[in-house]
């Protein structure tokens, strides 16, 4: 009696690492470059903590999703457009759909690219720098015009400083 009693405590203790039944899911999310990914979907579905998770250059993060009632679910993750215009943002947009039972339990999970319907393990999204410069704003080269004959002439007045306390000493 006791040794079952400590086989069926052993089991209660290693049937949760091992998420037979899990309401809880973790969707790895990578960019290159960085970015913010931005998690969407209808009214009444369950939406994880954060909607919007930053992602660092080649880092991995992960969305966790929680479910607390049963229910099919979709969910469309998409990159927030970036005000750099030095970076093309990938446009891909992640269709996820989820399905869980009437305690919240996953029962089936499908995730693909929202264009191809191509099936994904994960969310990798492809930033590109296209390196070119923004132009100075008009603004900024007004300022320029206006500081660059005062900075020549403090130059110049410097140098002269320098060179009569030269004279004056020998």
């Amino acid at each position: 009696m006791i040794k079952k009693l400590f086989i069926i405590l052993q089991l209660w203790h290693i049937l949760p690492q091992m998420n037979i039944r899990s309401n809880r899911m973790e969707i790895p999310v990578m960019i290159d470059g960085g970015g913010t990914v931005l998690i969407a979907a209808a009214d009444n579905t369950p939406m994880p903590q954060e909607t919007e998770l930053y992602v660092a250059d080649r880092k991995t993060e992960k969305i966790i999703f929680t479910f607390d009632h049963g229910g099919q679910f979709t969910y469309r993750i998409t990159q927030k457009e970036d005000p750099d215009k030095n970076r093309l943002i990938d446009d891909t947009v992640y269709c996820l759909h989820v399905t869980t039972d009437a305690f919240g339990t996953l029962v089936n999970v499908y995730m693909a690219k929202e264009d191809s319907n191509e099936k994904a393990g994960q969310i990798h999204f492809e930033n590109h720098v296209t390196g070119k410069k923004n132009p100075p704003s008009p603004e900024t080269s007004d300022k320029l015009q206006k500081v660059y004959p005062i900075f020549i002439m403090s130059c110049f007045i410097t140098v002269l400083a320098i060179l009569a306390r030269r004279r004056y000493r020998l």
